[in-house]
């Protein structure tokens, strides 16, 4: 496969709007091509398609040349997502990743960046212009000879491998955007403004502050309460008669059934949803698609999972139900909702090779009634909803490596049950000897990966984690555990990762060229839009592809994607 090396400057970052002034392209040769104002990249698509495109941030070349030339660069090198992969993951989202930091790193140059605003549609380019682009592109030889040296060096040829398939899916991913049913949000938003004025005004007559006497007959006047204020709030709560300290989440829990305190809770979800999602969401959506593109990180996090933003929809909310119903498929569509089932907690059996893990996912058992059955000594059929709450937060929490204070309060605010510490303790040590290869592994790999300050995903992604240097043996301490308790969420975390961005990878090539649309990508959970008449079919190949991706790792288990077909997005 041939090589090339690729740049573009565009009028701006939003392929939908924006356009392509220049691109540039070197082949190892050293010869340079610089190509101003394209209107057809015909003549050249046949090579760009077959070639190996080497690029820095190479997805945002690829969204341009999709979007506004009709080329897909199915086979790509990516200087910055490789970059991060060697950093073990210390690098995501952080500095220290740009092209000018590659440059001076692997070139011992420092690139100008002045001119990088200055291209316009039109015209000649100026001689610095000329200059700056192609500047742009010499550097790509090096940095990816250097790069490579130290990916083998590594052991890390799988995950780039893994990475650089998974980013014409990504492209495809931005491209697709989700769409967004209008009415649906109006009405939402009608509804939570509802709720929010009627909590407003019940929590303003109830806890009312008296500030000053009227100098004309001496009656008090009242000033409106901040809501938003917590020191107001908790003061008038105080003033009330409650025994409170603070008004967060986990305070409000106490009273949970108070009046008061559960037109609190409306007031606060009105005015979260109010906030965070409903007044900046109409910024986000294309008015002629009625659609929002937003970005996605590939590598995001260290785990190596996306994350996402402009509007993050890894984030929406869940316990407001009604929200998720504004993201629907066109008229004709259908959605398709695929996601892992128990992905992190069958990881975990795999890695621990836990035979009560095994048996039950092998038997089709469900983990958490198990637990609790075992935790409670009564029989699976007799297990309550409560109990299985219960035990689902303990299996979670405590493979993450969660302790007794931790767990305590996560249980309070999950299940509004305020368990005794002792209890809270008996739960933990129930499960320690329940599930005893689980607990093994936990300490094994936490121990690990401090001694060597550095982990690997069973597909060999590298965690790389800075020695502790605190003055203190207190902070030393504090330091040492975040280290050990990423060593148990990252190997999972990871891996899920791994499997989904396998899973990406391999969709695009069979659904892309059907014209499905990828729309949405939540850590363990894909979303896709297709065509009414095709969805079953669809719905199949996904669930395939996602459960071949994740049986590369899960060999004592079975991975199962659980995928639904609706009009709007379910969880």
């Amino acid at each position: 496969m041939s090589l090339l090396f690729l740049d573009i400057e565009t009028t701006g970052l939003n392929p939908l709007t924006s356009e392509l002034v220049t691109l540039q392209l070197l082949i190892p040769s050293g010869k340079s091509i610089l190509i101003k104002d394209p209107v057809t990249l015909e003549a050249l698509k046949p090579k760009l398609e077959k070639s190996l495109v080497v690029g820095h941030n190479i997805k945002f070349d690829s969204k341009f040349l999709k979007y506004q030339y009709g080329i897909t660069l199915y086979s790509v090198y990516d200087t910055y997502l490789a970059e991060i992969a060697i950093s073990g993951g210390k690098l995501a989202r952080r500095k220290g990743a740009s092209l000018a930091d590659l440059v001076f790193k692997y070139c011992g140059v420092t690139l100008d960046k002045s001119e990088q605003l200055g291209f316009k549609k039109g015209g000649p380019l100026t001689s610095e212009q000329q200059k700056y682009a192609l500047n742009d592109l010499k550097y790509l030889p090096e940095i990816m000879k250097q790069q490579q040296a130290q990916i083998a060096s590594l052991r890390l040829e799988n995950i780039i491998d893994i990475e650089m398939k998974c980013i014409p899916a990504v492209v495809w991913l931005e491209l697709s955007g989700f769409h967004v049913d209008l009415e649906k949000f109006e009405e939402i938003k009608v509804s939570v403004q509802e709720q929010y004025e009627k909590a407003k005004a019940f929590l303003q007559q109830e806890l009312i502050i008296f500030e000053k006497q009227s100098q004309l007959d001496g009656s008090f006047i009242s000033n409106e309460l901040n809501l938003s204020s917590p020191e107001q709030l908790k003061t008038a709560l105080q003033n009330k008669g409650y025994d409170i300290d603070k008004t967060d989440k986990k305070t409000r829990a106490k009273f949970a059934h108070d009046p008061v305190f559960k037109s609190l809770s409306d007031f606060k979800e009105a005015e979260t949803l109010l906030k965070m999602f409903i007044k900046p969401l109409p910024d986000f959506i294309n008015p002629d698609m009625k659609r929002v593109y937003p970005d996605f990180w590939q590598y995001g996090a260290k785990s190596g999972r996306f994350t996402c933003g402009k509007p993050n929809l890894q984030q929406q909310p869940i316990r407001f139900k009604d929200w998720r119903m504004i993201f629907t498929a066109e008229p004709g569509n259908k959605l398709i909702t695929a996601d892992y089932s128990q992905i992190e907690l069958r990881i975990i059996g795999q890695l621990a090779r836990d035979k009560k893990y095994i048996h039950a996912y092998n038997e089709g058992l469900d983990l958490h009634r198990n637990t609790a059955a075992d935790m409670v000594k009564v029989p699976v059929d007799q297990v309550t909803k409560q109990q299985r709450e219960t035990a689902k937060f303990v299996n979670f929490g405590l493979n993450y490596g969660m302790g007794k204070r931790s767990l305590k309060e996560k249980l309070k605010l999950e299940t509004g049950i305020d368990y005794p510490e002792d209890e809270v303790a008996k739960l933990i040590e129930d499960f320690k000897n329940l599930y005893p290869d689980v607990t093994n592994y936990l300490k094994t790999i936490s121990q690990t990966g401090f001694n060597r300050l550095e982990l690997r995903t069973e597909a060999g992604r590298l965690f790389k984690f800075d020695k502790p240097l605190a003055e203190t043996e207190e902070k030393y301490n504090a330091q040492k555990g975040n280290i050990e308790r990423e060593c148990k969420n990252l190997p999972v975390q990871g891996l899920c990762a791994d499997m989904l961005k396998i899973a990406m990878g391999n969709l695009f090539l069979i659904l892309e060229p059907r014209g499905v649309k990828l729309v949405n990508c939540v850590h363990d959970e894909l979303v896709f839009e297709c065509k009414t008449e095709d969805a079953e079919e669809i719905a199949a190949i996904v669930k395939t592809e996602m459960e071949k991706a994740g049986a590369l790792f899960l060999k004592d288990l079975p991975c199962i994607a659980e995928v639904k077909v609706g009009d709007t997005w379910e969880k």
